[in-house]
């Protein structure tokens, strides 16, 4: 068990033995997990970004991606840790990588909502409460959110958005199991 998850299990003790009409020790855990997770992440990448003069990019970089994965969904991590180290470097990655918008930000947004167009929403019937009728509409969103860039104009923003796209597709999930050691080789 890694520190994520002993943190959220200790805290959820905790937290239902003072209060055991409130939600179920699991629920607590589980809500723990991905609050510890998201605040490690963040803060890391902040920080990091802080020292390396990328502070502004960072937070819009936070801000885009999460958005654009609220809406599109996509592959999830086999533990939070794993998460955690997954968003901690793309995060600082994708923030530090700078380049002329023009051709290269430009192709690489336009790729990005090609793929949104093709698999988004994706992974979404476990971790959400949206009713799949309204699956059309995120796919929709989500390629507009990509789509502001044209307006933008960010290399940082064409970057986080072809990882999150990418993160929808099966080769993420080929990946994801590749890693895990779940080849049917």
């Amino acid at each position: 068990m890694n520190f994520i998850d002993r943190s959220a299990n200790s805290l959820a003790k905790v937290i239902y033995s003072h209060y055991p009409e409130g939600a179920s020790e699991t629920v607590l855990r589980y809500s723990l997990t991905l609050l510890i997770n998201t605040v490690t992440s963040v803060s890391f990448v902040i920080i990091f970004s802080f020292f390396t003069n990328h502070l502004l990019e960072a937070i819009c970089v936070i801000a885009f991606y999460t958005i654009l994965r609220f809406f599109s969904g996509g592959m999830h991590m086999p533990t939070s840790l794993a998460c955690s180290i997954a968003s901690i470097l793309t995060f600082i990655i994708v923030t530090h990588i700078d380049y002329n918008f023009q051709p290269f930000g430009l192709l690489l947004t336009i790729v990005s909502a090609l793929i949104l167009l093709k698999t988004a929403p994706n992974n979404m019937e476990n971790s959400s409460s949206v009713n799949p009728k309204y699956y059309p509409h995120l796919k929709v969103i989500s390629v507009l959110i990509v789509l502001s860039n044209l307006y933008f104009h960010s290399s940082f923003l064409a970057s986080a958005a072809l990882a999150q796209a990418l993160l929808t597709t099966k080769i993420a999930y080929k990946f994801s199991d590749y890693i895990e050691g779940r080849t049917n080789a």
